[in-house]
């Protein structure tokens, strides 16, 4: 699962390197061109996907459960949020995609922004900041190689720690150390690989995680959490920004959710290590508490 996932993660980050440093350049002019190339490459993608999925053999569905459409969604809170392991393992993702919001406004920390009243930016090109942006990226995919193997080795739980302690850490020494190209260059590439190691592990977390039996349930569920993260996060850091009125704090504002993403992972790891770790977990009852 380590392998593949990292694979995965490494061919994502080669199509990220692609559009940050020959498309990006190109947004300002050409919006529209760019939104329709990337919907017919995901239709396209998706398409092959779809085409080559071969369908097994399935049990038969469990009985529905009483009271109708009311009664399903009673089953499906009761079931996905009642126990304290699978609410850690939503919080993870829940504060980790928040985290992903402000680091969205680096583009106007590194470029001119041009926003009266604001701290100096880095006053970088757009098709600068792409450049740079590849750049990361690049150094993300032999990363991804490299962590599928430990994740196997390890757990993905323990490399998850390591990866999200890793990223917290590297938020705040890019608020403290960025100060030109060449220092955004570095410090968001050290970024960059600290996060490969967390994404490296946390797509194999579900598969060794989540009961086997309810699988799809317990991934929307998570989803649900994540998605519920992107809606909060944009007028709160947005208020923010307008308050500090510094671009650079976007670091910080990711740095304190990464955080909160990591004690929620620790939480998570120490139920895990309770339950079994490695030699014995088995997902608990998510009906009992």
């Amino acid at each position: 699962m380590g392998k593949f996932t990292g694979l995965y993660r490494a061919v994502g980050a080669l199509g990220s390197l692609a559009f940050n440093r020959w498309a990006l350049g190109w947004a300002e002019a050409y919006t529209l061109h760019l939104y329709v190339l990337i919907g017919l490459l995901f239709a396209g993608a998706f398409s092959v996907i779809i085409w080559n999925v071969k369908e097994g053999e399935y049990p038969p569905p469990p009985p529905k459960a009483p009271g109708g459409r009311l009664g399903a969604i009673r089953e499906y809170f009761t079931t996905c949020f009642r126990h304290r392991f699978y609410l850690n393992f939503f919080c993870v993702t829940f504060f980790y995609w928040a985290s992903l919001v402000p680091l969205n406004y680096v583009v106007f920390f590194s470029t001119k922004a041009g926003k009266p009243g604001y701290a100096e930016t880095l006053g970088l090109s757009l098709q600068t900041f792409g450049e740079v942006k590849g750049w990361t990226y690049i150094v993300q995919v032999p990363v991804f190689f490299i962590v599928g193997f430990f994740v196997d080795r390890f757990h993905p739980v323990r490399v998850a720690v390591l990866g999200m302690f890793l990223t917290a850490a590297s938020y705040f020494s890019c608020f403290w150390m960025i100060g030109n190209q060449h220092t955004l260059l570095v410090w968001w590439s050290l970024n960059q690989v600290a996060i490969a190691i967390f994404l490296g592990a946390a797509s194999a977390m579900g598969p060794r995680l989540l009961p086997r039996e309810r699988y799809g349930q317990f991934v929307s569920a998570n989803l649900i959490f994540g998605m519920v993260g992107l809606i909060i996060a944009p007028p709160i850091v947005g208020r923010l920004l307008q308050s500090i009125a510094d671009y650079r704090y976007v670091f910080i504002f990711c740095g304190v959710l990464t955080s909160l993403s990591l004690v929620a992972l620790l939480l998570l790891h120490a139920q895990w290590q309770k339950l079994g770790g490695v030699r014995g977990f088995t997902p608990p009852d998510p009906l009992l508490k």
